[in-house]
């Protein structure tokens, strides 16, 4: 649970420097490098990770062998997590990281609807949601006939609810107040 707290502090901070810097998409290119790297040979995780090496020779191989390949922010990020002592979570913020880019490049929505949509529809439907949310939409469509008429939009907690069946059900409220 620890592991995942700090794996998520870290990667969200990451994220949002990366998006200031050098921008998040070439960003999480580069930690995947990194993840590679440091699965492809243990012993320089273990070398980064030993507590009887100092923190000077860490941050010269890290220059030494990344200088070349990464941006300057990439190596500034490593050198932090050398210096926070939290190279041993490396591998989980950068997973985390990733994670939380794909989550913010698709958007789940689900449609409801009364009666079924032609093919057309529903893509011109997903190419506007695609513009206006600026994500790849991942589209679910369902039938509901107690809908009566018209849609319902979940968009994450967002809900849209253009259905009859609510103005109907609107209306009866607004008439039940009204004193006659």
């Amino acid at each position: 649970m620890k592991y995942e707290i700090v794996a998520k502090r870290y990667a969200e901070g990451l994220l949002a420097y990366l998006t200031e810097t050098i921008g998040i998409e070439k960003g999480v290119e580069e930690l995947k490098e990194i993840r590679e790297t440091l699965r492809d040979i243990p012993s320089f995780k273990e070398f980064l990770t030993n507590q009887q090496i100092t923190t000077q020779e860490k941050y010269d191989t890290i220059d030494k062998v990344f200088q070349s390949r990464f941006s300057q922010e990439t190596i500034q990020f490593l050198k932090m997590l050398i210096e926070k002592k939290r190279m041993k979570e490396i591998t989980d913020i950068i997973d985390y990281a990733i994670a939380l880019q794909l989550s913010q490049k698709e958007i789940a929505v689900a449609l409801r609807t009364a009666h079924a949509l032609e093919g057309d529809l529903i893509e011109k439907l997903k190419r506007k949601l695609m513009k206006k949310l600026k994500k790849n939409v991942h589209l679910t469509v369902e039938l509901a006939p107690r809908l009566i008429g018209g849609a319902q939009v979940f968009i994450g907690n967002k809900h849209i609810d253009g259905s009859l069946r609510y103005r109907l059900t609107e209306l009866k409220e607004k008439l039940s107040t009204i004193k006659v």
